[in-house]
């Protein structure tokens, strides 16, 4: 596929409150299509609540998606897939809040800590 891609090359100068949270997603994007290694970062203290619900979704996606990814989804508590997956339930669109960047991103994490769950054959579906 060529050279590994680097977040912060792609994000040039961006710079914004959120630029790390960006970073982590890009980078966490580019990982998972196999263009980079998971990012490194402290996943224990990556915390998705508080935010848009569509960033809380998208943070949890990130950090499941970078502990499994790294062979290390005992850094994901129980209580995040939970959320994960309740997030995903309540959603009463078609995509989850109409965001097909979070609704993808939650499906491929399910997908990692729960490979069956009729949730990600419905989401795909939408």
């Amino acid at each position: 596929m060529g050279e590994a891609a680097d977040p912060s090359e792609l994000l040039g100068g961006f710079d914004h409150f959120s630029s790390d949270r960006k970073r982590l997603m890009l980078g966490t994007y580019l990982a998972v299509l196999g263009a980079m290694p998971h990012p490194e970062i402290d996943l224990t203290g990556l915390d998705h609540h508080g935010h848009a619900t569509w960033v809380e979704v998208g943070l949890c996606a990130a950090k499941i998606l970078n502990a499994h990814g790294r062979g290390r989804p005992q850094l994901v508590p129980d209580r995040d897939r939970r959320f994960l997956v309740e997030r995903l339930r309540a959603g009463r669109r078609g995509v989850w809040e109409a965001n097909v960047g979070a609704h993808l991103f939650a499906l491929l994490a399910v997908h990692e800590f729960d490979p069956g769950n009729r949730l990600i054959h419905d989401g795909i579906e939408a």
